[in-house]
């Protein structure tokens, strides 16, 4: 499963055609169920929220519910299908911390190792019925980077470090385990799950969505690598940053946003307002700390500097102003920054964005049994010093309309119900992607299509 796919794959014309059935199909969705979700590692939660004895996630991904915890005995983490082994009630929802899991439905009561506490009435079933028949049905799990994984075949013999074996070495130096949630939001879309994720595992749309950013991105294109199931994208050259996107006669940017940059008087001063902008408009990702590194970008750098001091300096500076916070991210290395790229598409539904001391990692899942709706999961990552970390803001939004957000996800989202209507008309027979800047979307769903279609198991 971890072999890397063929370069050809993605360059052959029939791979770039994406169909539209799995999108819109409830007999895709109802095989997905049993040949995808069941079939591959999940990511259920941070570590950090399961941190204490008795805490625990729930974690939904189609019809089944899963919690994570951790045992008040022995401390160890553990996953169980959040089932009632009487009736088929769910035990828990959300997130929170017990010493017992109680089903409210007729008081039956386990311990946070799986094992029943509890059957009311037991001597009804004159001993044909013990508490080892009810223990609740485990999964297996294991951990990287301080992300919780779950596997729904207890017996499944590949490891999770098999299953990340790309994503594992790209990632050894970048030390995910050291940052922390500083938002956390589950949004209901009115799309399939998979058009949601596609939007961000792919850099294409970036300059057209986002055309605020044209002024200055320099050349915002992007290629793809796939390792397996697994793939990423990075720039398609060095973009020259304080230079305009080649394709900015196409796509102009809005004029408040141009106005920013004509008040930039050199490349270095341009180049602190484009990661003003970032940071404005995502609210994640482009921390308060690369601000701050721009800013003396802006005022330390000679105005002759070449295109690589440039480059080099917004490195050292950004590293400084992390030691000031009490952070060292020297280990993490320019040729790591390379590998681990902008984004990757981690099998099936995980998209992370990582930089040096920020991150957004995106999940997507089907809301139940509806293939023109997911649930859409966002994390806002950073880096802290030991003790710094903020309580991380958790909500949960039922329409994405409902609350204010960062205008790069306006931008997005104001997409997604578009592409999943559209798809439904007999004008659109198939999607045709860009064989380079959208070989993450090709890989992906070649590789759903083989589970799903192909009976992977």
């Amino acid at each position: 499963m971890n072999k890397s796919v063929e370069p050809a794959l993605g360059s052959n014309a029939d791979e770039a055609l994406i169909p539209k059935a799995p999108y819109l199909s409830q007999e895709f969705l109802q095989l997905e169920k049993t040949r995808l979700w069941s079939k591959v590692w999940l990511m259920a939660c941070r570590e950090s929220d399961v941190a204490q004895p008795g805490n625990y996630v729930v974690f939904n991904v189609a019809d089944e519910s899963i919690v994570v915890m951790r045992d008040v005995a022995d401390g160890v983490l553990r996953a169980f299908f959040n089932i009632c082994q009487h009736r088929g009630r769910r035990l828990l929802s959300g997130q929170g911390s017990v010493n017992k899991l109680v089903c409210k439905y007729h008081g039956w009561r386990w311990n946070t190792d799986g094992t029943n506490d509890e059957i009311i009435d037991q001597a009804d079933w004159g001993g044909t019925l013990s508490k080892d028949d009810v223990a609740l049905k485990p999964l297996k799990l294991d951990t990287w980077g301080g992300w919780v994984f779950v596997h729904m075949d207890a017996d499944h013999p590949q490891s999770l470090q098999d299953w990340l074996a790309p994503v594992v070495h790209a990632f050894r130096n970048y030390r995910f385990e050291e940052f922390s949630p500083v938002w956390m939001r589950s949004v209901t879309l009115p799309c399939n799950w998979k058009v949601a994720l596609d939007v961000f595992i792919e850099g294409y749309h970036a300059q057209t969505a986002h055309r605020q950013f044209n002024p200055v991105s320099g050349d915002n294109r992007w290629t793809a690598v796939a390792h397996g199931v697994h793939s990423m994208f990075h720039s398609r050259v060095i973009p020259v940053l304080g230079d305009p996107s080649p394709n900015i006669k196409a796509l102009q940017g809005l004029p408040e946003d141009e106005s920013l940059f004509l008040d930039a008087k050199d490349r270095a001063q341009k180049i602190h307002t484009y990661f003003m902008l970032l940071n404005r408009d995502t609210g994640a990702l482009f921390t308060e700390r690369k601000v701050r590194a721009m800013a003396r970008l802006a005022n330390e750098l000679p105005t002759d500097a070449s295109y690589m001091d440039t480059l080099l300096a917004m490195d050292r500076l950004h590293r400084e102003e992390g030691k000031k916070d009490g952070l060292n991210w020297d280990q993490f290395t320019l040729e790591d920054v390379g590998a681990v790229g902008l984004d990757w598409n981690i099998f099936p539904n995980i998209a992370f964005l990582p930089q040096e001391d920020g991150a957004l990692v995106y999940r997507a899942r089907p809301n139940g049994n509806d293939p023109d709706s997911c649930v859409f999961d966002i994390y806002s990552l950073e880096r802290f010093a030991p003790g710094k970390a903020p309580k991380p803001q958790v909500e949960v939004i039922r329409d994405w309309r409902d609350t204010s957000w960062p205008r790069v996800f306006v931008q997005d989202f104001e997409n997604l119900n578009e592409i999943q209507q559209g798809m439904k008309s007999q004008a659109f027979t198939v999607g045709r992607a860009n064989p380079i800047a959208e070989l993450t979307n090709i890989n992906l769903h070649y590789h759903v299509r083989r589970y799903v279609l192909g009976g992977e198991n």
